[in-house]
């Protein structure tokens, strides 16, 4: 059974579109995918949240149907951290919680899927790299899209790490 570790940022600025990014790694620490999108987020807590979800989403295409890996997710988010927790934890959540209810059978999809370790971590180097990556993306979009389209389109600068950042826009 496989184990990734998943790390998570999502961003929301005024005047540029919402980000989400997501860095995974295997249980020895090696990277296997780097994706950023551009993601249609009306909040910061929807963006972190997008992030989440586009790491579940690269972890399901990486597997096989059969497995199911297990999944230690961080993400410097606390209250989507508490959220999923209780989530994992009763299957349900508070009706006050609309934001994430709307993404609820999303995640209940996932969670089928994978065995989900919920942390919180506000310094964390990996959830910064993903942070660079919103940032990247929110500031030169048009630029790389132009040059690259979708896919596999260079690196945010992070010394020996080389593995290049797959860029979409989900926004539609």
């Amino acid at each position: 059974m496989a184990r990734y570790i998943l790390f998570t940022d999502g961003g929301l600025r005024f005047g540029v579109p919402a980000a989400a990014a997501c860095l995974i790694r295997d249980e020895y620490g090696k990277q296997l995918k780097k994706v950023a999108s551009l993601v249609k987020a009306p909040s910061p807590f929807d963006a972190e949240f997008e992030g989440l979800l586009l790491g579940l989403d690269t972890i399901s295409r990486m597997q096989r149907k059969t497995d199911r890996p297990t999944l230690e997710w961080y993400s410097d988010c606390q209250p989507l951290v508490l959220l999923v927790k209780k989530f994992i934890k009763t299957n349900k959540l508070p009706d006050s919680q609309h934001d994430f209810l709307r993404h609820w059978d999303e995640l209940s999809a996932y969670l089928q899927l994978i065995s989900l370790d919920a942390n919180f971590s506000s310094n964390s180097k990996d959830i910064e790299r993903c942070d660079r990556a919103c940032r990247w993306l929110q500031k030169s979009s048009k630029k790389l899209f132009a040059k690259y389209g979708e896919g596999p389109a260079g690196k945010v600068s992070e010394g020996s790490e080389t593995l290049p950042w797959s860029i979409y826009d989900v926004r539609v």
